[in-house]
């Protein structure tokens, strides 16, 4: 998906998945990289393979596994909500 922050004009390219390789994100990032309208990538990947995991951010890839999305979900105060729609 595309997402655009409103206030600043800054584009990401956002990829979500339960669970992913380091092939799927060398796979998003050549994907990215043909658009050049977007400032980075965010791949979100809940259970990534560990070699997936070993893999580090750069500077216009940011990579969400587990521990990244429950810190996301504390800070924008969502936690709450998030326990109330699993029910």
């Amino acid at each position: 998906m595309l997402v655009e922050q409103p206030l600043t004009g800054q584009r990401a390219f956002v990829q979500v998945k339960s669970s992913a390789t380091p092939a799927m994100l060398d796979d998003y990032i050549a994907r990215f990289a043909s658009w050049p309208d977007c400032d980075r990538l965010v791949f979100v990947c809940h259970s990534p393979t560990p070699a997936l995991a070993a893999r580090a951010a750069t500077a216009n890839v940011e990579l969400w596994f587990a521990d990244k999305i429950a810190s996301k979900v504390m800070q924008a105060g969502i936690l709450d909500r998030l326990i109330k729609r699993a029910r």
